[in-house]
């Protein structure tokens, strides 16, 4: 019998109803995170790790924005994410 006493699983809210937080969040990380020196070695880390092609970090906001990329194309840094 287990020992932990967990809650019901339920799904992630809809962006609609999520609060502002989130949102004053991404934009305030928008400002620093664009090409990142730590975010652009985590996805040279991840490359090799899963040997990829590339690898790619995206802020979800309103629009979603490449903030650090590896093997991607000159010109992807800041663009939008598929």
């Amino acid at each position: 019998m287990s020992v932990w006493k967990e809650g019901p699983v339920s799904a992630a809210p809809s962006p609609a109803t999520v609060p502002d937080g989130r949102m004053a969040a991404v934009r305030r990380l928008q400002s620093t995170a664009l090409g990142s020196e730590s975010l652009q070695r985590l996805t040279g880390i991840a490359m090799r790790l899963l040997r990829a092609d590339a690898t790619v970090v995206c802020l979800v906001g309103d629009v979603t924005t490449v903030a650090a990329a590896t093997g991607m194309p000159a010109g992807t840094l800041g663009g939008r994410c598929r």
